[in-house]
């Protein structure tokens, strides 16, 4: 167990689902950096960004978001850093998104170990979110089945959710997986 995290389900790679509820974001926090290709944190120097990592100036930088968020679950609250996902083409995230999703019981797919501390607890990053109804449900219901118990999550299990057309057919996959 890492800190005070209770998980949920957790994977052998170190991927974990926890189910919690985003409370607040940290004010005063940059949303948008900019990394190299090589995916480090760029510098703007001047007129230019530079890379001290691969030592270049980088004419090609991304932009990226990073999210801090306090998130409250069984066992306590943690700060939770969302990330964009490179593999999209989606760069935006809007106000309405993240309030959206305030207050609501999400599954955070996570590493459980942390990248450091801030505000006294420990920082994790989170490497997606889900937050359908039916697999809240499901995740809730089997960890009620283990008695508060990790769920040990099978290879079947691990890809439901990129298999599916959609959620409901992903809950049944599992569904079928865990039986």
């Amino acid at each position: 167990m890492y800190d005070n995290i209770r998980i949920t389900v957790c994977l052998q790679d170190q991927i974990c689902f926890l189910i919690g509820e985003i409370i607040d974001v940290l004010k005063h926090q940059k949303w948008w950096y900019y990394c190299c290709l090589c995916d480090a944190p760029v510098c703007h120097v001047g007129n230019v960004f530079y890379c001290y990592l691969c030592r270049v100036e980088c004419v090609d930088a991304i932009r990226r978001y990073r999210i801090k968020m306090i998130v409250s679950h069984s066992n306590g609250s943690n700060i939770f850093i969302l990330e964009d996902d490179e593999s999209t083409d989606d760069y935006t995230v809007s106000n309405s998104m993240i309030s959206q999703l305030m207050n609501k019981k999400i599954v955070f797919i996570m590493d459980p170990r942390p990248v450091g501390y801030e505000l006294n607890t420990s920082l994790h990053v989170v490497r997606a979110i889900c937050d359908d109804v039916d697999i809240v449900k499901f995740l809730e219901d089997s960890t009620h089945d283990n008695q508060h118990q990790p769920l040990t999550i099978r290879e079947e299990l691990r890809s439901a959710f990129g298999q599916c057309e959609n959620t409901v057919e992903a809950v049944e996959r599992m569904d079928e997986c865990s039986g």
